[in-house]
Formats: C-alpha cells, structure tokens, sequence
C-alpha cells in the first residue's frame, strides 16, 4: 500500500514523461525524459526534479516544422518512440537533438488522435495504444458518472515506411 507520496517541484509544465531502459546522463540512475507543454524534450533528475539538459526543440526531419507529441515510451533498445499529434503517426525521437521520424515514421493518419497513450510491453516485446474512440465520453472527463470504454491494441509495424497495418488486438470494455 502507498504511505505517503514525495514530491518535487519541476521548473516546466510537463506533457508526457518516459523511463530510458538503461542510465541517462547520470551515471547509475535510469534517464527519465519529458515532453514539456512548449514540445520541447527535457532529461529530468529522477530524484531531485532538476533539469539535466536545457531541453530541444522536438522538429520533424522532413520539414523541420514543430511536432506535438503526446504520448511516448522507449523499447528494450532504447529506442525513444512517440505519438506524433501533429500527423497521427508513430515516430522515434533522437533524444540529443530532438528530430523526430528520422528513423521511424509510419504513414500520416496511421495513429489516430483518439489514441492517449503508447507503452512498450517488455515481456512481449510490443508496443501497446489504447485508443479511446470506442468511448462514449473521453475517459476519465466523468468518473463513475458515465460508460466508458477504450480498446488496446498492438502496433504492428514501427520500422519507418512498414507495409503492416495497424490492427485492434482486443476490446476493453467497462462503466
């Protein structure tokens, strides 16, 4: 059970935050990377809140134009991926320079707005959406007053230009 919560202030107002596999910047503590509310890409100090990089501008590769994004998480080989909000597309992230879809960028339109957030399954290694379009009302807007519903899926295909599809996996449903 949880007996208490410490908290730190951050210097930034944060959009979406994701653990590195392995040591960020600073040598024996795992990396934690933010995406703040400006869309620019922050490390942040785990334990103290400190900032660990002044932050960088998160650019698409193709057009160098601003990309907003919502959710991210990084895989097994510490590949950073993202949900590109701008292009609804999945995208990696260089986490030193801030371009985005150098590598990976599945096609405009492939990872719709309604999906909130992406994680990276370990055990499997996948990586999982829950999309909320199934919805009747946006998750979480009305606790306990309302029938809620979202559905996880599988991303297939995050090697940049890949020919699979994305495919619902399974159907959640609660209220």
């Amino acid at each position: 059970k949880v007996t208490g919560v410490q908290t730190c202030a951050l210097p930034i107002s944060v959009r979406t935050m994701a653990f590195a596999p392995g040591a960020g910047s600073l040598s024996g503590q795992q990396g934690l990377y933010v995406v703040g509310d400006n869309n620019s890409l922050y490390e942040i100090n785990s334990l103290s809140g400190a900032l660990l990089s002044a932050g960088v501008s998160l650019k698409d590769f193709n057009t160098a134009g601003l990309v907003n994004i919502r959710t991210m998480d990084f895989d097994r080989s510490g590949r950073l991926l993202g949900q590109d909000l701008t292009n609804g597309r999945l995208v990696d992230i260089n986490i030193n320079t801030g371009i985005v879809g150098a590598n990976v960028s599945t096609t405009a339109g492939s990872l719709r707005p309604s999906v909130r957030t992406i994680s990276y399954d370990f055990a499997n290694d996948r990586f999982l959406a829950v999309d909320n379009a199934f919805s009747s009302t946006p998750l979480g807007s009305a606790e306990g007053s309302s029938p809620e519903s979202a559905a996880m899926m599988v991303l297939l295909g995050t090697q940049s230009n890949s020919a699979q599809a994305q495919s619902l996996d399974s159907f959640l449903f609660g209220g």
